[in-house]
């Protein structure tokens, strides 16, 4: 079958892909596919690394089997996956060039600079990291990168709330490459730093200086990146950065609290460059995580902890990974300080207050629940497409204190009020700022509504 025919028949298949995934992982998984060869009895799938077709073989092989059949309108054909061959960087036409930076040290010299800008954590290493079904692509995707970085997972954005793992599995990254690759030129930066040091470097007229740091880079690891929100000279400096440091092959590796399409203020160009990678995000960990967390934090520290303390610590901390290790770090100091043994009665003593603090954490349903009995509207009409007053500005008021109270994503308050999109829950937020400069009875009313949040 000719190449147009293979085209045209993986496109029916795609479509029929489509129906049964989310977009988000169709765009993730499915884009970068194409029809190699339609045999008889086989149909061969070009993927752009090992990765893929190992995740592709274990996680959508059914999927894809079925839209074959579908297409083909018969049962049967077997599917193999075969590695597309990479083209040069030099390839990539669409970037704009950047101009040509002083000669490269050499590879002693950048090992020896580099080590110095590698601020890391200790512990922060991959083997400490405990995965679970929230985290696992994250996971794998680090691997794959650290096992042939530049290449295809070129970015690898990383997002989720915070204290979920994104900090440790950047610098896990970081000590993995350094551990097995010395003389790689590798810099791990949070974003906040890489915009002071823009703005320094622009103050002492240094900006050449500033960009041979972070042009002639082999890997570049920045923390946070939705910090670059608003800053339009730093997103302009970044920006060809990021163009500079990917037409050489080299990896680009970022985190940040949300996904690039929802980062406010970000620029467009920003935005597609961010998915030209691998996108994953980082849940909140299961129970079966939250235990395995435990268990592994109190083995860092030496000791065996019983059962029942190991539930009860996963059961009280529900979302952050941070706080869920702190736990476990207050419990044996108290334990050791107080000379108390490793039991559920000590547990309950020593978090105490951390338990019923994070037990009384604000939701998006407390605040719905207050919102609805203040202003006498249902749930429904706030997650309807109804525009009037007496419905708009209760939705606005919950969107303005689930940004406020919440650490949900600008696209999860939207999509909870209807799947309203994150510009939605900006302009809310941005409305009643304003109102309630003004507006005595608003101002009063959210007022009323955060002391019993916070009560």
């Amino acid at each position: 079958m000719s190449s147009k025919k293979n085209e045209r028949f993986w496109d029916k298949v795609l479509e029929a892909v489509k129906e049964v995934v989310s977009g988000e992982q169709f765009e993730t998984w499915f884009t970068k596919t194409s029809c190699a060869a339609i045999r008889d009895d086989e149909i061969v799938v070009e993927v752009p690394s090992k990765f893929y077709s190992e995740w592709l073989r274990r996680q959508y092989l059914e999927v894809i089997k079925q839209a074959v059949q579908r297409v083909r309108g018969v049962d049967g054909a077997s599917i193999s996956f075969q590695i597309a061959a990479i083209a040069h960087a030099g390839a990539v036409g669409s970037l704009p060039r950047t101009a040509a930076l002083p000669r490269r040290s050499s590879s002693r010299d950048r090992g020896t600079q580099d080590r110095d800008r590698l601020p890391l954590n200790p512990q922060y290493t991959l083997e400490n990291f405990v995965v679970g079904a929230s985290n696992r692509l994250a996971h794998a995707a680090s691997l794959a990168v650290i096992e042939d970085t530049g290449r295809v997972y070129n970015p690898l954005f990383l997002y989720g709330g915070v204290g979920l793992g994104k900090t440790h599995l950047l610098q896990g990254i970081c000590h993995a490459v350094r551990k097995q690759q010395p003389d790689v030129r590798i810099r791990y930066i949070p974003c906040e730093q890489f915009v002071n040091q823009f703005i320094a470097a622009l103050g002492k007229n240094r900006l050449e200086e500033f960009r041979e740091q972070h042009r002639r880079l082999d890997i570049l690891v920045i923390d946070d990146i939705h910090f670059l929100a608003s800053k339009d000279h730093t997103q302009e400096e970044f920006f060809h950065t990021f163009n500079a440091l990917y037409n050489n092959q080299k990896q680009i590796i970022l985190s940040s609290d949300s996904a690039p399409k929802d980062i406010p203020t970000l620029e467009d160009r920003l935005v597609s460059r961010f998915k030209w990678g691998l996108v994953c995000e980082i849940e909140p960990p299961t129970f079966e995580t939250r235990m395995a967390i435990v268990l592994k934090k109190a083995r860092l520290y030496g000791v065996e902890v019983p059962d029942d303390v190991v539930e009860f610590i996963a059961s009280a901390i529900l979302v952050n990974v941070r706080e869920l290790e702190g736990a476990v770090t207050r419990f044996l100091g108290f334990a050791r300080i107080m000379k108390r043994p490793l039991s559920l009665e000590t547990a309950k003593e020593a978090l105490g207050e951390l338990v019923s603090s994070a037990q009384r954490r604000v939701t998006i349903v407390r605040i719905v629940d207050l919102v609805t009995e203040h202003f006498d509207v249902r749930l429904a009409d706030l997650q309807s497409k109804k525009r009037n007053h007496s419905i708009a500005l209760p939705r606005q008021v919950c969107m303005y204190l689930a940004r406020k109270y919440t650490k949900l994503s600008l696209a999860e308050i939207g999509g909870f009020f209807g799947g309203r999109d994150h510009s939605t829950v900006i302009y809310a937020v941005d409305k009643i700022e304003q109102l309630k400069k003004n507006d005595i009875e608003l101002r009063s009313a959210l007022q009323s509504l955060e002391r019993r949040l916070e009560s």
